[in-house]
Formats: C-alpha cells, structure tokens, sequence
C-alpha cells in the first residue's frame, strides 16, 4: 500500500507539480544571489546590494552531488584580505586579479575565466588550488585529474560548479575545446546507459582552474578565457608544515568567507555603473572584475590596468609557444607589408633561417600545406594583430594572404 501512494505522488509530482531548475551551488533567484552551504540542514547565503544574510529555509534551488562538503558559516565584518595570509604572491596585480576570481565564482551564469597557476616545484600550486576549492566549492575531491575521456570530463564538469585540475602536463586539442565550452557555455550529450535512443544532455557555465610546472595552456582560443598566475618557489626558511597552515586556514575561513559576500553586496551594486564599451574581451568577467575591485577598494582602472596587462602576457605565450606565430613574427621583421599565396607563404617561412630549418620533419605542429597554413593563420589572427601584425584573407579564384606591419595594440 505504501510503495503505491509512493507511486502516485511521485506522479502527481512529475507531471502537475511545480517544476523547479536546480543548480550547483550558486544561483539567481528573483534578483538575489543564492549560495548553498550543503550542510544537513540545508541552509543558504542570500546576497543583495544592501546586505547578506543566512537563511535556514531557502526555495527550492539546488542540488548535490555526493562529493560536495558543508561550507562554513561565514562571519559578518569578515575581511576576504586574509586570504592573501596563503598566496605566495608578490606582484601586486596579481593579488588584485585573484581575489576578483574568488568574488566571481560566487556569481553563476556569464563566462568566468579558467585561472591557470604555474611555477616551480615547491611553489604551492597545489596548496593554493586546495585553499580556492575549500573557499569557492568545498569538496571531498579537494583537485582532480584531468581525464583523457571526453564523456568522463564532461560528466565531471557537470557535477562541479568550481573545479581544480592539479599538476597537468598537457591538455590536448580535444581537451582545449571541451574546456572552452565549458567556460563560454555549451551543450554536451551521451546516450543513457541501458537505452537504445535516449540522451543525457549537459548545459552549464563553470568555474575552472589549472595548475602545473609549465603553462600548458597554448592554444589561443583556450589562452583568451584564461588569467595566468605565475608562483615562485618558497623559501625554505619561510616553508609552514601542512597541517599548521590548514589549521589556521580553518579559522580564517569563515572570516574570509564573510569578506566574499560583504564583497559580493557591494560589487552588485556597482556593477549596473560599469559602462560597457571600451571593455577587453571576456566582457562580461571584465565588468564584473569592475564592480568587484571597486568594491574591494581598488579602483575600475586598477583591475582593467592589471587585466590587460595579464591578456599582454597571453598573447606572447601565445605567440612563444606556438611555431608559426613565431615564424611570422620573424618573417615580418623587416617587412611593411606582403602579399602573396599560402603556398608561397609556406615555401618562405620554411626557408626564413637557421632557427626554423627542417620544421617539416621535426616539429608535427608545423603546417605541411597551404591549408593547413590557412587555419593556423586564422586561430593567431587576434594575438597576431595585438602583437603588431594584421592579417588578412582574401578569398576569390585564388585565395590571397596579406600580412601587414601595423601600430602594436
């Protein structure tokens, strides 16, 4: 008796109760942000422009998945600063540009860029990563791996709103892609176990970060949705064991959560203030940057000076690490302007000196025809043009390739 009116409620429900869209942690909700603390008693942070507050009964809003861990309570008059106690960070941009990444991962729906950290061994890459995950989107999975299988990224991604990917020594084409989507937003499917013809369809924003020795992201479309950090090695006179520095993390939490949100109160009510021209890519992360440095007591100059400067470095690692930015670079050197075939493009740029010879044999990055060239040319066309170069393509009865020197963005 009991499993049938178990059986009719849950119809009842499936088909003429209220339908309610769950989130991940973070959610709008008639024009406030919500933050579920994924504790026993389901309780959630309710933030506006005037203040922040707990709630011990709050809507319908989220979901969870088995891996997520309670958060905090967080403090009011709390100081998000001492997060900056656990960065070894010395460049002051840098700082500025972490602490705007923390703010904005507290707010869902618009393209968040993937924080990448590199540096030495011993520079706490991991540490930092850890101490993000436990202030944004505490976890069992405090850093992941990044799984080769696409299915399995994709499924993993969706059961995280912010997640960490640790000590990552290449992200390949595939993977680049998978984890563009993922942050400007797309649609991901596979077929439902024990079905012929049904779908599992995936559809979200999320927060990502990256670390690792060297700077693995290369590729210019995953590099623009990017901020890097770079990290030194600690000195050793200055090395804290782990569990005294957990310790004392564990106390400042809920004072540098409590900073987040008084944050968070202020930021939104700048952010209808922040003009939107003039506003480097990645725009919607770049306003929000605004009204969230402005609210931390820097100014909008301030975060958008640090940002674009932090875009600069992207396009020379852009440029650096790939083969036929540099070439171009080297074969527009002395150049105004040139005009030609990519065919003829391709024949001088393997002959333009010692440094690229033999490109075809030993580099399986070089381009082995013209089309190839082609598409090559047209990912780096954005950095290419930043670093002083235009390029343009011209199509007609014999496609036509112009490179011109111009004034350096």
């Amino acid at each position: 008796s009991i499993k049938s009116i178990l059986g009719v409620l849950e119809g009842k429900g499936c088909y003429e109760g209220k339908e309610h869209r769950l989130h991940n942690r973070v959610a709008w909700h008639d024009g406030s942000l919500w933050y579920d603390l994924t504790n026993k008693d389901w309780q959630a942070i309710t933030v506006n422009q005037d203040e922040w507050k707990l709630i011990n009964d709050p809507p319908i809003l989220f979901k969870r998945y088995p891996h997520n861990k309670s958060q905090v309570i967080p403090i009011k008059g709390g100081d998000i600063n001492l997060f900056l106690k656990y960065m070894n960070i010395t460049n002051e941009e840098h700082k500025l540009l972490l602490l705007v990444f923390i703010v904005s991962c507290f707010i869902p729906d618009f393209a968040h860029v993937i924080l990448i950290i590199y540096g030495t061994q011993g520079s706490a890459k991991s540490t930092l990563s850890r101490l993000l995950r436990s202030v944004i989107d505490p976890s069992i999975i405090e850093v992941a791996n990044l799984p080769e299988n696409q299915k399995e990224l994709v499924q993993t991604l969706a059961h995280h709103h912010f997640l960490f990917f640790d000590n990552i020594s290449h992200v390949s084409e595939t993977t680049s892609d998978t984890l563009c989507r993922a942050i400007t937003g797309g649609g991901f499917s596979k077929r439902e176990l024990y079905s012929d013809d049904d779908d599992i369809i995936y559809n979200f924003k999320r927060c990502l970060g990256i670390n690792g020795i060297n700077l693995v992201a290369t590729r210019p479309d995953l590099l623009e949705r990017s901020m890097l950090i770079e990290l030194e090695r600690i000195d050793p006179e200055k090395r804290k064991q782990e569990g005294e520095l957990m310790d004392e993390f564990k106390n400042d939490l809920p004072l540098i959560l409590g900073g987040v949100f008084d944050t968070l109160s202020k930021a939104m009510a700048v952010r209808p203030t922040v003009r939107g021209n003039s506003l480097p890519r990645m725009a919607d992360f770049a306003a929000w940057g605004c009204a969230i440095s402005e609210a931390l007591g820097y100014s909008q100059e301030a975060f958008l000076s640090a940002y674009r400067s932090n875009i600069t470095k992207q396009t020379e690692t852009a440029l650096s690490e790939n083969i036929v930015g540099s070439a171009i670079i080297r074969f527009m050197k002395d150049r105004t302007v040139w005009q030609g075939t990519a065919t003829e493009l391709l024949s001088q740029l393997n002959n333009i000196g010692d440094a690229f010879e033999n490109l075809e044999s030993k580099d399986k990055y070089w381009p082995r025809s013209a089309n190839s060239l082609s598409r090559k040319l047209n990912e780096l066309k954005v950095n290419l043009r930043e670093a002083g170069i235009e390029v343009s393509i011209i199509s007609g009865m014999e496609r036509k390739i112009i490179l011109r020197s111009i004034k350096a963005l």
